[in-house]
């Protein structure tokens, strides 16, 4: 347990011989003992692994930790042969049936035991929303860096801008 002493001095001013003027109030503090941890609070509800998630219902069979592109109104696999799926919309966490709902990961952090990456190298989209860590062919419709290897089962998904690479 500790103790906080608050001791409070007045500075005065004599304006005149009978009657003090203050002039400021300096409050100084003082610990006497350095205060414990209180007990935890409560456990909140599990989150995401990090970043930003959106939850939709899957408009098809959708697989877990492939990258979805929207095109039109309809979403795909992303694909870099395939410049109409360059609008990226994550990278899905669960896999999900035609009315299931979809955990998708716009930005953060996400793990998967069955990845082995290189930590520290860049990944890439590979065909049909599958990760990669090589880059695209020279003859793919575009290319984009999706996030980073953090260690071998542990990724930032953090998507740059996609670049065209064919007129």
């Amino acid at each position: 347990m500790s103790d906080v002493i608050f001791v409070e001095q007045q500075h005065l001013l004599v304006a005149s011989d009978t009657q003090p003027q203050v002039v400021e109030t300096v409050r100084e503090v003082m610990v006497v003992a350095v205060a414990d941890q209180g007990p935890p609070g409560p456990p909140g509800e599990p989150g995401p692994s990090g970043g930003d998630v959106l939850t939709i219902t899957a408009p098809v069979a959708i697989g877990g930790h492939r990258v979805i592109a929207a095109v039109g109104d309809e979403i795909h696999y992303a694909d870099p042969d395939d410049i109409a799926t360059a609008q990226v919309i994550g990278l899905t966490v669960n896999a999900a049936g035609p009315g299931d709902e979809l955990e998708v990961v716009l930005r953060g952090s996400v793990t998967n035991s069955s990845w082995s990456w290189a930590p520290g190298l860049p990944l890439y989209l590979g065909a049909n929303g599958v990760l990669t860590q090589s880059p695209p062919s020279p003859a793919a419709a575009w290319v984009r860096v999706l996030g980073t290897a953090l260690s071998a089962t542990r990724i930032l998904f953090n998507p740059l801008s996609p670049i065209a690479t064919s007129a």
